[in-house]
């Protein structure tokens, strides 16, 4: 029943959009209705009604063709093109040491489609940019410039390309071609920062003006009933160049994308790099909530001794995820071999055989068959068999059908949510503008003007309320960076306590050791020494109660100190993050407050103080709070190993019994002085030091509390920053299109009479019209809402287990 319902509200989705769009279309073509664009971009005008049909234009082919998107991001280094290439089947993107994601692409599925195609459809700003850049270049040194500079020659190469009249192409078929042109897209990038040189990454800030590449995806075929179109958006690494431009568009794409998946290296998972990785992933969990999925790549990498697959995925889920994602949505993969096998069905099925002269097919055959694979590299149905087999061990078969199918249940909510959120702004726009239009008709010159002076000072209170906001926000993350200092600042307090408790144990206990041993050398030794040096004391090593290192005999001891440190830490710990955990949502939450009632309450006096003036209808403000939750799962310190023990090996002096007759006699005799002889022997000794102790802890926490303040930062600090841009930026272009329309209102009494007439019959008829597609967006807005309530969402939004 709900399946069927939700099929009847995207059909009203796709009727509502045509008609819209034939609308405005009708709107465009009125004479005098709709002005051409001008310096005011906020204007109701030809390029504004175009742009708008573009955009609904694009909401109905997701609704028809129902597109998934699968945005791959990927941590340094960890494989994120040969992932992408395994899932397609085929080598689209270059692996190569190198950044080669200047520019987010697209790759999408289109069956049939056995040689990759690149489209760049919006080449303009780019031939603008290599126009600037030649510029550039003719004044400038290049040589000098490049001095030092990574692929030089490459360089230099293409600052004389680029000379060539129409250098850039609308699309590059073939790989080769395709990694031509992502390489001289990542040099000009680099061109752009040498020469100082704008590069336009503002001008690829909108999803649909990226280039394309389309292509077959090998394994798609089983769900090709399932899906009418699947892209895969191909993200850059944080740290390449003019992502900063990108980060909104990108930010929107993970809210927008139909899942999202996650490539992480498991080599270095809990290397150093780890602190960067989880900085990276605080950002991508903020924004893909269940829909991430997480590929451990380079598995087929691990030692007999490593971690099993189930207790790996455990571990990326609990700790390096914090809790973020399921265990079930975490697979262990090998992109490489996956890409191999995938290489070598596909020769298989065209040419039956593998060329054995091709690089890669000595890779494959030696994952496949061992060293030893020539004799078996032309047996077609052992290979074939092989090949299977190496694409099921490379772990690619569960991850693939897990993101497809959630990917397919996600589309259709997203696409229809997504066309009724775009429906009712154009339609509220629409009306906006007519109404402007017709009311301004009808009122005076002098009136207008006087409307359009209240709306520059509003202008000016939204600008105010919004440097409140920031303020206010700004007051509020330092007030959480303060709260996360004061807590480890406390940790370490209450910890550097317990190790000097510890220390001062550890001392007692060495000085007891050491009067033991020291007795018994005494009472051996006391005659022969007496007899020897005329004295009754032998030499007794003074001990430092202040030396930071502690000497134990037995390395149990060692270690029996230094496991009452760690667990003294842990404790501590979990109490602090308990303690970190209740506080932050209530700094966080006294701001959301703010925002939800004093400056919302504001914002909406101010609105309705220009809906009242204007005669204008609601205009709704929804500002969206962010979860509390995101510290539950942190485990600070997880991967600290106490181990700072080091075993010493010291030549002591002993006595014992002589061997031979005289000493056997003597031994009868119990003789203290005759009868004995010195001599040396090894003995081990087991170091801890303290002090280092105290400095891993102390170094430790510092790297803990940046994290701690970076997730702060992206989970709670950055979601609400962009709420607000995204609050006040709405507002200000909703009240500016207002009063662009009242200027074109007080040009519209410059008209003659019979114009005005015409103009105002034109604005009845469409002010009508366009009231009765309001009321059917509105409709179908209400209609979703019943939807979700029965919780069809959630069924079909929800994780499934493998």
């Amino acid at each position: 029943m709900h399946e069927k319902n939700f099929e009847l509200l995207q059909e009203e989705a796709v009727r509502l959009i045509s008609v819209e769009s034939n609308f405005l279309n009708e709107l465009a073509q009125t004479d005098g209705l709709v002005m051409a664009a001008e310096n005011n971009d906020k204007q109701f005008n030809q390029d504004y009604v175009k742009k708008q049909i573009e955009v609904l234009t694009g909401e109905k082919i997701k609704l028809e063709k129902q597109e998934l998107v699968l945005a791959v991001v990927g941590t340094m280094k960890a494989g994120k093109s040969t992932t992408i290439n395994a899932i397609v089947g085929s080598e689209i993107l270059p692996n190569r040491n190198r950044p080669m994601t200047a520019l987010p692409t697209l790759i999408r599925h289109k069956a049939g489609q056995k040689e990759p195609v690149l489209f760049l459809h919006n080449k303009a700003p780019l031939t603008h940019f290599i126009a600037q850049l030649n510029t550039v270049l003719e004044s400038q040194n290049v040589d000098k410039k490049l001095v030092g500079a990574e692929n030089r020659d490459d360089m230099l190469d293409l600052a004389v390309k680029i000379k060539q009249p129409d250098y850039l192409q609308e699309q590059y078929a073939g790989s080769q071609k395709i990694y031509e042109f992502l390489k001289m897209l990542n040099d000009l990038v680099r061109f752009s920062v040498i020469t100082k040189t704008q590069f336009p990454f503002t001008n690829y800030s909108n999803v649909d003006n990226l280039p394309v590449i389309e292509v077959e995806f090998a394994h798609l075929s089983d769900y090709s009933g399932q899906i009418g179109g699947l892209t895969l958006l191909d993200t850059p690494g944080p740290n390449e160049a003019g992502q900063e431009h990108l980060k909104p568009m990108l930010r929107d794409q993970l809210k927008k994308a139909s899942a999202v998946l996650t490539v992480l290296d498991y080599t270095q998972l809990k290397s150093e790099a780890d602190g960067v990785v989880r900085e990276e992933l605080q950002q991508i969990i903020a924004e893909c909530g269940d829909r991430l999925f997480v590929l451990v790549n380079k598995f087929d990498q691990r030692d007999r001794n490593a971690d099993s697959s189930e207790s790996l995925t455990k571990y990326v889920a609990e700790n390096l995820m914090a809790g973020a994602v399921k265990v079930t949505n975490v697979y262990p993969v090998s992109a490489n071999r996956a890409y191999l096998a995938c290489k070598a069905l596909a020769e298989l099925e065209t040419y039956h055989r593998l060329d054995v002269n091709q690089p890669w097919v000595a890779d494959f055959a030696k994952v496949a068959f061992g060293e030893d694979w020539v004799d078996d590299i032309h047996e077609h149905k052992r290979v074939l068999q092989k090949a299977k087999s190496v694409w099921e061990k490379a772990g690619f078969t569960a991850p693939l059908k897990d993101v497809v199918k959630r990917s397919h249940e996600n589309a259709g909510i997203f696409s229809l949510e997504s066309a009724v959120t775009k429906i009712n702004h154009t339609a509220q726009d629409v009306e906006n503008f007519l109404t402007v239009r017709h009311t301004g008709l009808k009122t005076s010159v002098e009136e207008l003007q006087k409307q359009i002076s209240y709306l520059k000072k509003d202008i000016a209170d939204l600008a105010a309320l919004e440097d409140e906001a920031n303020n206010t926000l700004k007051r509020s993350a330092t007030d959480l960076d303060k709260s996360c200092t004061m807590v480890f600042n406390d940790i370490e307090r209450k910890v550097m306590s317990d190790i000097e408790y510890y220390f001062k144990e550890g001392k007692q206990k060495e000085k007891s050791q050491r009067d033991d041993s020291q007795v018994k050398t005494r009472k051996k030794s006391r005659k022969l020494l007496a007899n020897i040096l005329g004295s009754n004391n032998p030499e007794i090593t003074t001990f430092d109660v202040k030396n930071p290192v502690i000497r134990f005999e037995a390395r149990s001891d060692a270690d029996e100190l230094q496991g009452n440190i760690k667990r003294s830490l842990d404790t501590i710990i979990s109490d602090s993050v308990s303690s970190l955990n209740r506080e932050l949502p209530k700094i966080i939450g006294a701001f959301c407050d703010y925002l939800n009632s004093d400056l919302k309450k504001r914002c909406e006096r101010k609105l309705n103080d220009v809906e009242t003036k204007l005669d204008k209808g609601n205009f709704k403000i929804s500002i969206r709070v962010p979860d509390f939750n995101f510290l539950d799962s942190i485990n600070l310190l997880a991967d600290v190993e106490l181990n700072e023990t080091k075993a010493h090996t010291k030549t002591e002096h002993g006595h014992r019994r002589q061997s031979g007759v005289w000493g056997t006699v003597c031994g009868w005799l119990s003789t203290d002085d005759w009868g004995w002889e010195s001599y040396q022997y090894e003995k081990t000794y087991y170091d801890v030091d303290i002090t280092a102790i105290k400095e891993r802890i102390s170094q430790k926490l510092n790297i803990e509390l940046h994290k701690t303040s970076v997730d702060v930062k992206h989970r709670l600090v950055s979601p609400l920053k962009d709420e607000v841009d995204k609050l006040f930026c709405e507002l200000s272009e909703t009240i500016e299109r207002i009063r662009a329309d009242l200027l074109q209102s007080v040009r519209d009494h410059q008209k003659s009479e019979s114009a005005q007439d015409e103009l105002l019959s034109y604005l009845n008829k469409y002010t009508k019209r366009m009231h009765e597609i309001k009321i059917d967006s509105i409709g179908l807005e209400e209609e979703l809402k019943s939807l979700k309530k029965t919780g069809v969402f959630d069924q079909q939004g929800g994780n499934h287990d493998r």
